[in-house]
């Protein structure tokens, strides 16, 4: 470099550094000041610079379109039962909210089953009911609570009222809880009544009674009381002759004195959980002209060998399905095999004999049982290899049924001859599966589904 011996060039140089300092192309001071020269770095990163695009226009935006009331009705019956089998009742309501012309159909399968516990329940039904009549054609399924010791419980008035507006109830469930105000029969609509006469147990009113032989015909009747006494259920049934399909719970109840002769209706279906065992007057009568229509009996309470035998051998010849806790005895098993036309049988619990699965009769579709470390599944591999019409099998798997020694080949056999083999661990899963809709069947095990729904819509427009 030529040093800088003018003082004229010395002052220009720091000008000029002073200037591009500033200006941010260098970041040095003068070299005056500094005894050596510091070196920087500069990267000039240049582009050309793009033309400015232009913005395409937006397509107008067409109208939205109109999916049929049917093919929304498809969508959402193919949502309706969840995991369980259970109506989906949170998916509905979200859908419900999804537009306009989803709010309908959403809430029509929302109403085919109603629960009412309370009378802030039956409040918001009316007005829900009042907004719109299809939806009381859309009730199918009605559970009702009537629990007398709980503040604010649905009354009976409320409870007649509710089932009466919906003409097409195909199955109602009624659970009762206390002793209600209705003391006596007919609550004194019979006339002037004793003393001795004061003390029978609660019974509906007459106005109730006559409310409901006005209302829709139900077809399928669950009912649940913890007083022996009461005569509700013996009201329904005279109401409701058209009843098939019975499944009673708790307290035995007892033949009233000025009970009819029987049951005036023929039962299909009879599934009983008893505390203790009913009295044979009870059953005689409920079951009076049912000796040839009787297909299906559920008993989830252990029988007696004899209660077995008035129930099983009575209608031997007629019964299609059979549940059962369990079945330990020879006796037991030799009274199921007097069942020719049992195309389906159940037992819950891992132990029993293994001679019942000997004595199923050909045509068996369906076999349910419970299997643990215990139980004798040669037997039921024997069955499985032996009956040409089984289509499927159950199992509640208990503790160390999964390692039953005999399970590989019972898996095997069942997918050498087409079995279905179904396999849960879950209790309530089992109960659910083996359990369908109370609706006729050619083939079992039933299921629930929405053709049975369909099948009840149209019963109920018939009865």
């Amino acid at each position: 470099m030529f040093p800088l011996t003018k003082p004229v060039e010395r002052g220009a140089l720091t000008t000029a550094s002073f200037v591009l300092s500033n200006m941010g192309l260098l970041h040095f001071k003068p070299f005056t000041s500094h005894a050596r020269a510091m070196s920087h770095d500069i990267v000039l990163d240049l582009k050309a610079a793009l033309p400015a695009q232009r913005q395409r226009p937006q397509p107008p935006r067409g109208k939205a379109v109109h999916l049929p009331v049917e093919l929304i009705m498809h969508i959402l019956e193919a949502g309706y039962y969840s995991a369980d089998l259970q109506p989906d009742d949170q998916l509905l309501r979200n859908c419900a909210l999804v537009c306009r012309a989803w709010t309908g159909p959403a809430q029509k399968l929302l109403f085919r089953s109603v629960t009412l516990r309370n009378e802030s329940a039956f409040d918001s039904f009316k007005l829900a009911l009042d907004a719109g009549r299809q939806l009381a054609d859309s009730v199918l399924r009605m559970r009702v609570v009537l629990d007398h010791n709980q503040p604010g419980h649905l009354s009976e008035a409320s409870f007649a009222a509710a089932v009466a507006a919906c003409p097409k109830l195909y199955e109602l469930g009624l659970f009762i809880y206390g002793r209600g105000d209705s003391i006596g029969v007919g609550h004194n609509d019979r006339g002037a009544i004793s003393d001795s006469e004061a003390t029978v147990a609660p019974a509906f009113s007459g106005r109730t009674v006559s409310l409901l032989r006005s209302g829709p015909r139900v077809a399928a009747l669950q009912y649940s009381s913890s007083c022996a006494e009461d005569e509700y259920l013996f009201q329904l049934l005279d109401a409701w002759p058209t009843v098939a399909s019975l499944e009673v719970r708790g307290v035995p109840p007892r033949l009233p004195l000025h009970a009819s002769i029987s049951y005036s209706g023929s039962l299909e279906e009879l599934h009983m959980n008893f505390q203790s065992k009913p009295s044979t007057d009870f059953m005689n009568w409920l079951l009076q002209n049912s000796g040839r229509s009787l297909r299906v009996l559920d008993l989830e309470r252990e029988p007696s060998n004899d209660l077995l035998q008035h129930l099983v051998g009575r209608h031997a010849g007629t019964l299609e399905s059979l549940a059962l806790p369990s079945c330990g005895s020879k006796e037991g098993a030799a009274v199921i095999g007097q069942c020719g036309k049992l195309r389906e049988f159940r037992v819950e619990h891992s132990l029993g004999t293994p001679l019942v699965y000997k004595m199923l009769p050909g045509g068996i579709q369906h076999v349910a049982l419970g299997v643990d470390r215990d139980t004798q599944l040669e037997a039921v591999l024997g069955m499985v290899r032996a009956r040409d019409e089984l289509k499927v099998l159950t199992l509640q798997v208990w503790e160390g049924g999964l390692k039953h020694p005999t399970m590989p080949s019972l898996k095997m056999e069942c997918a050498v001859r087409g079995v279905e083999l179904r396999v849960t661990r879950d209790v309530r899963v089992f109960r659910t599966l083996i359990r369908g809709d109370p609706v006729p069947s050619v083939s079992y095990p039933r299921v629930k589904s929405l053709s049975n729904v369909q099948h009840m819509r149209a019963v109920s427009c018939c009865l």
